[in-house]
């Protein structure tokens, strides 16, 4: 098998050599969703993924062209992003007690590739709307085969990928389950949930294809059931409360989008009552009551109170390593992103994992209130839906794999997208004539 990994990693960096920075981008687009992260190439203790290898080429190969770092502009949200990887790199390697110093450094030099390598990547190659337009279509076009074969394999059984899993280097845990007689999908990717997760985060920027000038509506609206689909097809409670939060969210965008503040209003108000009204947390009636598929949304609010409780013995940097023994399990299973930077990396990962979110939702909404160019309000809100999606997906599970690659990638086109503030701003004195009565 690791043959076949140096072929395929050769292949995919010639043709990155070859074309195009945004062409390029989907190569490594189309190799890191359809080839497993858990095939890799061992060079002694190091896992070194094509995934990896893709993007470290294309990375220096931007570096390279000075018509590209040229038109970089640097943005808020790039100093956060930093200050989360550094975050995560730095603390394992001064607190942690499983790892030796070189271990620690493996793993991160390793997060590091797999973080800021592929924001930087995407930062550098998707300057422009425009560009960053065609690689979501890129990105749709790579994923639509995976959707129908998640399908395939939710109703048959027929798991192709899953016997690759025993030439993963690392201990494997995907056991093959039905629920309600149906498959759960899991494609390349290592668990199910991640698998649907995935799709969910794409749904709010395929849908946005819709609005594109001179791109068909039927082939969005396939694309997006395509999506869907591959969502559905993992059988995950998650990815079924993600999706159905994407689909909310882009039905206000067409019919609803005056209504927005007053049920932001309304949702505050309803967690206050119900904190206020019942026996138990708002956040144990939501994870519990808006489960489609019953699933373990109870444990979700179960860490976040022992996150609570034992303050004390995380904040600052986290249980180094060794796992916090909560719930009274042998092995606990922190499936939630924002938990799971606190247990890790202490306070400063919750702070800097939260920060990236409100610093990017804020420069989606500057960049929606400070234009009046309609195609441009539609792309600050189409990412602006995606990344509330992605904060509900952190909350449902640790972004890993294919789905950190995309978190990420949706990053460096929001950091790409604020730099478009400075240049559409509308003027002040437009600004009062629009707001006048006469």
């Amino acid at each position: 098998m690791t043959h076949v990994t140096l072929a395929i990693a050769i292949i995919a960096c010639a043709l990155i050599l070859c074309l195009r920075p945004v062409h390029a981008l989907t190569v490594c687009f189309v190799v890191i969703l359809w080839y497993p992260v858990y095939l890799v190439v061992s060079l002694g203790t190091i896992d070194i993924s094509i995934g990896r290898v893709t993007i470290s080429v294309l990375l220096l190969k931007c570096l390279a062209d000075s018509s590209l770092t040229n038109k970089f502009r640097r943005c808020s949200l790039d100093n956060w992003v930093i200050f989360y990887v550094l975050v995560c790199f730095i603390i394992p390697c001064v607190s942690s007690v499983t790892h030796t110093l070189m271990q620690s450094l493996e793993h991160g030099s390793g997060f590091i590739m797999d973080s800021f390598f592929v924001y930087a990547v995407v930062r550098l190659c998707l300057i422009d709307r425009p560009a960053m337009i065609t690689s979501v279509k890129w990105l749709a076009f790579a994923s639509i085969p995976l959707a129908l074969l998640g399908v395939i394999e939710t109703f048959t059984g027929w798991q192709p990928f899953v016997p690759l899993q025993a030439f993963c280097p690392w201990e494997s845990a995907f056991v093959s389950m039905t629920r309600f007689g149906l498959y759960r999908a899991v494609g390349s990717f290592p668990q199910p949930i991640l698998f649907g997760t995935f799709f969910a985060m794409l749904l709010p920027m395929v849908y946005h294809l819709r609005f594109v000038p001179g791109y068909s509506r039927m082939s969005a609206n396939l694309i997006c059931g395509a999506v869907i689909a591959g969502t559905l097809s993992s059988m995950s409670s998650g990815p079924f409360v993600v999706i159905g939060l994407a689909i909310f969210l882009v039905t206000v965008a067409s019919h609803f989008k005056h209504w927005i503040k007053t049920w932001l209003l309304g949702f505050v108000i309803c967690c206050f009552l119900i904190e206020f009204t019942s026996n138990r947390h708002f956040y144990y009636v939501f994870a519990t009551r808006l489960n489609p598929l019953g699933g373990s949304g109870w444990q979700r609010a179960r860490l976040v109170d022992c996150m609570i409780q034992n303050f004390g013995e995380w904040w600052l940097v986290g249980y180094r390593g060794l796992d916090p023994g909560w719930m009274a399990m042998s092995w606990t299973d922190i499936c939630s992103m924002f938990v799971l930077s606190g247990v890790r990396y202490g306070i400063l990962g919750v702070i800097a994992f939260c920060g990236i979110f409100i610093c990017s939702l804020r420069n989606m909404v500057r960049l929606y209130n400070c234009t009046n160019n309609p195609e441009l309000r539609a792309w600050a809100w189409a990412l602006g839906c995606t990344l509330v999606v992605v904060m509900v997906a952190s909350m449902q599970c640790g972004l890993r794999g294919q789905v950190s690659f995309l978190f990420f990638v949706i990053l460096a086109m929001v950091g790409s997208s604020s730099n478009l503030i400075s240049k559409v701003r509308i003027p002040q004195s437009k600004m009062l004539q629009n707001y006048s009565y006469s």
